[in-house]
């Protein structure tokens, strides 16, 4: 169903693409809490980062929603925490913590802001086959920084209490693998 700016579609689609907008905009609030977690932060600052990026996402979206010159499009967009900065926003948190984080984003915000003029003149350098592209290499990515955390949990499931049974079959999975893993890194 395509409805257009001006167009009422009836209550219950209205309530249906109502709860998958909230849907859609709660999912965003676990790469906060990700990427909080894996720089080593607090609960305060889970918690602080949360609330920004619901702040800010809101904002965001109020900003796409308006028409008025170069500012927004005129749609009623969800403004989410994408996983394209997922990558640079761990490095920067590793390298200075949140406040390096904090300021990359602004900065980045702004450059895409001033960017975001330029683009409908050069949308023929940008095919579908390259913006495609961008879109594989940010989930190769985020593969490997998941499989990394698999492999991270996998190793401390072998020194668990629960695995020290040798004829559970799932403790022999784990110690094999560990096993690998050891013999990999020397």
């Amino acid at each position: 169903m395509i409805y257009g700016v001006d167009d009422k579609p009836p209550f219950f689609v209205t309530v249906l693409l109502g709860l998958q907008h909230i849907f859609t905009m709660s999912s965003m609030l676990v790469l906060p809490v990700v990427i909080v977690q894996e720089i080593g932060g607090s609960f305060l600052e889970i918690n602080s980062v949360v609330s920004f990026s619901m702040i800010a996402a809101g904002f965001g979206t109020i900003l796409q929603s308006l028409k008025r010159g170069p500012i927004g499009s005129g749609y009623l967009c969800p403004n989410l925490c994408g996983p394209s900065y997922m990558a640079v926003s761990l490095e920067a948190g590793w390298l200075g913590g949140l406040p390096l984080m904090h300021g990359m984003i602004m900065l980045s915000g702004l450059a895409e802001m001033a960017f975001a003029q330029v683009v409908p003149r050069l949308k023929r350098l940008f095919p579908p086959e390259i913006t495609g592209l961008v879109v594989v290499m940010v989930a190769f990515r985020l593969t490997r920084q998941g499989r990394e955390d698999v492999q991270i949990r996998i190793r401390s499931l072998a020194h668990h209490p629960l695995c020290a049974d040798l004829h559970h079959p799932v403790s022999e999975i784990v110690r094999k693998h560990h096993h690998l893993s050891e013999t990999q890194r020397r």
